[in-house]
């Protein structure tokens, strides 16, 4: 199984899916993605594009025996899903995805404003703090899942300041888009 997080999140939000579902005896590979978690950032914010990420994670299909995967995908991992179908459909079996559809319109992103931010926070419970509010839409979630959240998106910066581990130029990107994408 292939699980990949949406836009502004990372590989992180699935620890405990993946630890149910490895427990059951399954194989899972979480793919973070550039620019956000641990992983490093594009030198350019044209990179932050869905065609780069699907070239990212066809080599999950360069795994020895993994000619076939399943796949869970959050927003954007939806997308990168739908797209993988697309390109390589003998590839992707029982895909699970939400959270976006077929369409995807500029104006959506006013439910991400917070793309492209570079907040600076004072501590991890400032972060958590931020997290609710921007996140709201993931629900009811319980103490411990948002401090989870909180302290797998965080970096200290050059100066020791903290901050979000999300790369500020993959807002560029998706902000300049105009009109109806139709996937």
């Amino acid at each position: 199984m292939v699980c990949v997080h949406g836009l502004t999140r990372n590989s992180r939000d699935f620890d405990s899916l993946a630890t149910v579902l490895a427990g059951r005896g399954g194989t899972v590979f979480v793919q973070g993605m550039a620019g956000r978690g641990r992983s490093g950032w594009h030198s350019s914010p044209h990179e932050y594009a869905i065609e780069t990420f699907l070239i990212n994670v066809q080599g999950c299909l360069a795994l020895p025996g993994r000619q076939r995967i399943g796949w869970i995908g959050t927003s954007m991992g939806r997308l990168m899903g739908m797209a993988l179908a697309v390109v390589r459909p003998e590839a992707v079996r029982s895909p699970v995805l939400n959270d976006i559809g077929l369409f995807f319109w500029r104006r959506l992103l006013h439910r991400l404003p917070f793309v492209g931010e570079d907040p600076v926070f004072t501590d991890v419970r400032a972060v958590e703090t931020h997290l609710c509010r921007v996140y709201v839409g993931f629900g009811a979630l319980s103490e411990w899942k948002w401090q989870h959240l909180a302290r797998h998106s965080i970096r200290h910066d050059q100066n020791a300041q903290l901050r979000l581990y999300d790369d500020p130029a993959i807002g560029q990107e998706f902000k300049s888009i105009e009109g109806v994408i139709d996937l």
